[in-house]
């Protein structure tokens, strides 16, 4: 069960990377594309429980009851998202994250965090 936003990228991260390195046999290009993966919730903008995807300047928010697109667009690689959501759906706990954010007990910001992996240098 992942505890934490950060677990989450972590493995949406490797998922993208290891579903794409097949096709297009450019793993060390796909961990550079993905190092700035984003996974959050913004209780404070959208009331319905949620979950939003963010790579690059592109984002994607689900509905976290049905796993329905409320917006936005990832383009190719919301599929693999899509897959990967399907797959971990009770593993996620967002519920539990979504009461934490509602009752605004102190969920680090994902940028401030000093353990963020930095593919970049690998």
């Amino acid at each position: 069960m992942f505890s934490s936003f950060h677990a989450m990228e972590q493995s949406l991260r490797t998922y993208l990377t290891e579903s794409q390195s097949d096709s297009y046999n450019s793993r060390n290009a796909s961990m550079y594309k993905y190092n700035n993966l984003k996974i959050h919730m913004d209780h404070k903008k959208i009331s319905t429980p949620h979950i939003i995807i963010r790579v690059g300047i592109s984002e994607i928010i689900y509905d976290i009851k049905s796993w329905e697109k409320l917006s936005g667009g990832i383009g190719t690689d919301e599929r693999y998202i899509k897959l990967w959501i399907e797959r971990n759906k009770e593993n996620l706990n967002l519920q539990t994250l979504w009461r934490e954010a509602k009752e605004e007990k102190k969920i680090q910001p994902i940028a401030m965090r000093d353990n963020d992996t930095d593919f970049s240098q690998e």
